[in-house]
Formats: C-alpha cells, sequence, structure tokens
C-alpha cells in the first residue's frame, strides 16, 4: 500500500508510506503461510491510496487497485485509529481485487480482523539459540510498529522458563530496506554473543557473562574493513540502526 503521487507532497507520502508499512509486512508474512499458488495477470497486489475505484495489471504481474482517500479524517485522528483506517483501505482493496479475479478474500480479512483485536501489534521471533551448558535460552524478537523497527534480545533461564535480562539492540525507521537482511544468525564466542547480517559481518556483541548477572550490554563492532569509504558507509549504516523516532 502506498499513497498515490497526486495527495500531498513528498514528505507527506514518505511518512504514510511508512506508516502503513508495519502492516504490509504483517501481511505479507501471514499470507506467505498459506503457499497459495498464483497464476496469470498476477501474483502482486499494490493498494494505490487516494485515487479513484479501479483496478489494473501495471509492471511484473502487479494487480494495482486504487481506493479514495480521506485527507481530512486521516490527519484529524489519533494513531489508534490511524491504524484501524489503514486497514479498512486494505479492506476495500482486497474487496475491490476480487471483483477483477477471485482471491481468497476471507482469509485475507480475517488476517486483518486478528492483527486489529491484536491491539494491532507485528511481532515476531527471528532466531532462537539454546545454550543448554549454561542453561539459557537467547530469543531474538522483532518488533515492528507505524513509528519504528526495534529488535531485542532476551535471555531466559532454560530451566523456569523466566525473562534474566533483556535489551533493544537495533532501532530503524519502518520500513524493511533497513533491517530486512541484519539477522541472518546469532554465534556465541569467548563469552560473547555476535550478531551476524546477510553480508557475514558481525555487527553488534553482547556480554554473555554480564546477562548472566541480569545486566545487559551490548555494542556495534567497529567496521571489519580498513579503508576510508568503508568506514564512511558502515558508519552510516550503524547510525541508520540507531534511530531515535
Amino acid at each position: 500500500m502506498s499513497l498515490n503521487h497526486n495527495v500531498g507532497d513528498s514528505q507527506y507520502r514518505l511518512h504514510y508510506d511508512f506508516n502503513v508499512r508495519f502492516i504490509c509486512n504483517y501481511l505479507s508474512r501471514k499470507i506467505r503461510e498459506y503457499h497459495f499458488l498464483t497464476k496469470e495477470p498476477f501474483d502482486t497486489i499494490c493498494i494505490n491510496v487516494g485515487g479513484t475505484n479501479s483496478s489494473e495489471i501495471v509492471f511484473n504481474n502487479v494487480l494495482q487497485i486504487s481506493v479514495p482517500f480521506n485527507m481530512k479524517y486521516y490527519e484529524n485522528t489519533d494513531e489508534s485509529n490511524k491504524c484501524k483506517y489503514y486497514i479498512e483501505l486494505f479492506q476495500q482493496g482486497f474487496v475491490l481485487a476480487n471483483t477483477y479475479t477471485d482471491i481468497p478474500l476471507d482469509i485475507l480479512n480475517n488476517i486483518l480482523c486478528k492483527f486489529e483485536k491484536e491491539n494491532c501489534e507485528n511481532v515476531w521471533i527471528a532466531k532462537r539459540k539454546d545454550l543448554k551448558e549454561l542453561g539459557i535460552k537467547i530469543i531474538l524478537k522483532c518488533v515492528f510498529s507505524m513509528r519504528n523497527f526495534s529488535a531485542y534480545i532476551i535471555f531466559l533461564d532454560s530451566k523456569i522458563q523466566k525473562e534474566i535480562c533483556s535489551g533493544m539492540i537495533v532501532r530503524t525507521k519502518p520500513d524493511e530496506i533497513y533491517f530486512d537482511r541484519l539477522f541472518k544468525d546469532m554465534i556465541v564466542r569467548n563469552d560473547f554473543l555476535y550478531i551476524r547480517n546477510y553480508n557475514n559481518i558481525e555487527f553488534i556483541k553482547i556480554d554473555i557473562d554480564k546477562a548472566l548477572h541480569g545486566i545487559f550490554q551490548s555494542s556495534f563492532m567497529e567496521c571489519p574493513y580498513d579503508d576510508d569509504d568503508s568506514i564512511k558507509d558502515y558508519n552510516y549504516i550503524i547510525q541508520e540502526l540507531s534511530y531515535n523516532g
């Protein structure tokens, strides 16, 4: 879902698109669980908010659905009702898509209804690690909201399933482009937990010994390269992972 290019200015549209990404992400993850078989002429639905009710096939087998946008209502409602309005726009879009060709409308609506009942929370477990020799489990939990994406490491006592300590390791702007390739695996070495990304770079380390004593301490690693351009790029990425919005 994205805002039509005729609505507001570029900053207004960017802000809207950021705000709605957490629902798009939730839908995408839940839809994949059903393993739907797609067929021609499209395999993706894109909802264009701010147009007139219409549907058309656009580039790369995308069915674009246009739905109206009530800017006055949107600008004068609170965050909770904004989320409900996003859901209504998705539902309108899916109904229109179903008039173009049959889609699993009931399933899509059920996913959205469940999301709303769960207070519009998009939370999932990205990684787990069981350290039997230490009697602990380590969980990497992701939380994607209207305002940002955050990732947390949680240390659990395996025997009683009680949290020992936890802490946030990453916060980014609310878009997958900032975090989608961050968490390839978790590595334990020399009493530290290292988070490695899909470029095979260990970019976060967490002190396990301190965690066992209830103290959460994490830090970003220094750039693994020594040329100026790589260091500049790496530091910029780290800055993006420390978003304060």
